[in-house]
């Protein structure tokens, strides 16, 4: 279990992750000020303007998400996050560079 800390500045609660790997989907617990159905609506917005169906982009199912895709809606939306692993972290800022690296060389359309 992986607990995080969330903060936007009015509202504080924590997440506590089922799982121990970044980016497999796991069950979430959420309590606190923010709700798990404040972290929905954030989902949804992230993707609305996507593809306009709030589907395709970050997928959560229910309380069912990879940590994370949970981390980047959380820091699209400038919600501070405190108490996340280094080895997330470490993992989450390779996949960044892999990923900007293969759109700089073409990889990626």
């Amino acid at each position: 279990m992986i607990t995080v800390q969330l903060n936007d500045g009015v509202r504080k609660g924590t997440v506590e992750f089922s799982g121990e790997d970044v980016f497999e989907p796991c069950e979430m617990t959420v309590t606190g000020d923010i709700s798990l159905q404040a972290i929905q609506d954030l989902f949804w917005h992230a993707t609305l303007g996507a593809d306009g169906a709030a589907q395709g982009i970050y997928e959560l199912t229910g309380n069912v998400c990879s940590p994370a895709q949970v981390l980047k809606v959380m820091r699209l939306f400038s919600i501070d996050v405190t108490g996340i692993p280094s080895d997330w972290s470490d993992e989450m800022d390779s996949a960044m560079q892999d990923a900007e690296q293969r759109f700089i060389d073409g990889d990626v359309s």
